[in-house]
């Protein structure tokens, strides 16, 4: 009775302890892939001091539908963003208007009737998502406000990574015409994990507050990313740039910014 007792003792005693030595070396092994992956993009996003933009705040939006018939993912477009600050771990950015907004128009209407099987538009818009790329991963974003006139979106996402987000100051005043500014984006769509795309320009003035220009590339794509003055401030959203020549692009003023963040945010 005692030998059979201590034996089910020994093997409750060894089931435990391969129990525990697989519950510690799984925890160990995701803490030590967890950590590898913050030290490997601290490393690759370490910041330049050629420009004022930060890695880490630069953001890679998609935009996808899920085809009505085989239930795959179809890509639809992207945008680019600024994460401008962190709340523990959530992280609020900007985006251009357009981006953010429902898809419509006879192009989509064809698109998702013909070829993804949907009745009309308004049922496929309950089906896209909306995701961004931020520092190795990819989340899914929320809208959080929209301004068509301004062509300013609030979006925001949790991660455990938002420590990472260097908080940005909007500037208190336009740039000077001809003062050098910064921005990163994903021209055509173009970005990884590992590259940011830095360009730089000069700021060109305004013919009013929602059109301020810079001479900054931009195509599709580029749409919503942050323009920075050499102090790191922000200055513009870019939301358009001219068809035939991509180098002048545009978008709202700084007040423009400023009234939408206070009005959708608030002081930071």
């Amino acid at each position: 009775m005692l030998k059979s007792n201590l034996k089910e003792v020994l093997s409750m005693i060894t089931f435990y302890t391969a129990l525990f030595s697989f519950l510690f070396y799984s925890c160990t092994a995701f803490h030590k892939k967890d950590m590898s992956h913050e030290k490997y993009y601290n490393d690759v996003l370490e910041q330049s001091q050629d420009t004022p933009f930060p890695n880490e705040n630069f953001l890679f939006l998609k935009k996808s539908i899920i085809d009505s018939r085989t239930g795959e993912e179809h890509g639809l477009s992207s945008a680019s963003g600024l994460a401008f600050t962190r709340n523990k771990n959530t992280v609020y950015g900007l985006t251009a208007a357009h981006w953010c907004t429902d898809i419509e128009g006879d192009d989509y209407e064809n698109y998702v009737k013909y070829i993804l099987g949907y009745e009309n538009v308004e049922i496929a818009n309950q089906n896209v998502s909306n995701t961004v790329d931020f520092y190795g991963k990819t989340y899914y974003m929320e809208v959080l406000a929209i301004d068509e006139k301004s062509d300013l979106c609030m979006l925001s996402f949790k991660t455990d990574y938002a420590n990472k987000v260097k908080k940005i100051k909007i500037a208190k005043k336009e740039p000077l015409v001809g003062d050098k500014v910064y921005t990163a984006s994903a021209p055509q769509g173009i970005s990884h994990h590992t590259i940011r795309l830095h360009f730089e320009g000069m700021y060109s003035g305004c013919v009013n507050s929602e059109e301020c220009f810079f001479t900054i590339p931009g195509v599709f794509g580029s749409s919503g990313s942050g323009i920075l003055n050499v102090d790191g401030e922000l200055v513009g959203i870019l939301s358009f740039s001219i068809v035939n020549f991509h180098n002048i692009t545009g978008g709202p003023s700084v007040d423009q910014i400023r009234e939408f963040v206070l009005t959708n945010y608030g002081k930071f």
